[in-house]
């Protein structure tokens, strides 16, 4: 007989302790503007879920400092699983460059899944004359003021700026 006692013991606590999730609409933080890439991948899903789960999943964005905005918001909120967040390359790329972050990106996040990879390009107008990376690389370094574009300060490519690359 003493051996169901741990059984009996975990079907009490199992039936008390249990909760319904979600009970309650889970908010899905993009830390980028609307219409970017990690807008629409997130909410595609988010919309899909919202019919599996039975409950609102709502997107919001909010974007600025590439993304430092809407992480610092996430890291801040309750551990409960009722906000989440569409994370980037930038959550450990802007650190290096801001000392005065609320977030660490190692210990304030759990990764669920992937939901999108996205290829980086490289690419340069043919009359700047370089047409290798090397060649790219030798001209940066020869005229430091050469304008180039980015999707902002942190990213992977604005890195370059930096000298992260070169």
């Amino acid at each position: 007989m003493r051996s169901l006692y741990p059984l009996a013991l975990a079907l009490v606590a199992s039936s008390t302790f249990a909760q319904v999730w979600p009970s309650k609409p889970i908010r899905w933080i993009v830390p980028f503007p609307p219409g970017g890439s990690a807008d629409i991948a997130t909410r595609t899903i988010a919309e899909r879920l919202t019919q599996t789960l039975g409950q609102a999943v709502v997107v919001e964005n909010r974007a600025g400092a590439t993304g430092a905005i809407g992480v610092e918001f996430v890291a801040k909120s309750p551990s409960d699983g009722y906000t989440v967040l569409s994370g980037s390359d930038s959550m450990t790329s802007v650190p290096h460059l801001h000392s005065k972050l609320g977030f660490d990106a190692l210990k304030d996040f759990t990764p669920v899944i992937q939901l999108t990879r996205q290829p980086v390009v490289l690419a340069a107008h043919p009359s700047l004359g370089a047409d290798s990376v090397a060649e790219l690389v030798r001209l940066v370094k020869t005229k430091p003021g050469l304008a180039y574009a980015s999707s902002g300060s942190g990213s992977p490519q604005n890195m370059y700026r930096y000298g992260a690359v070169c």
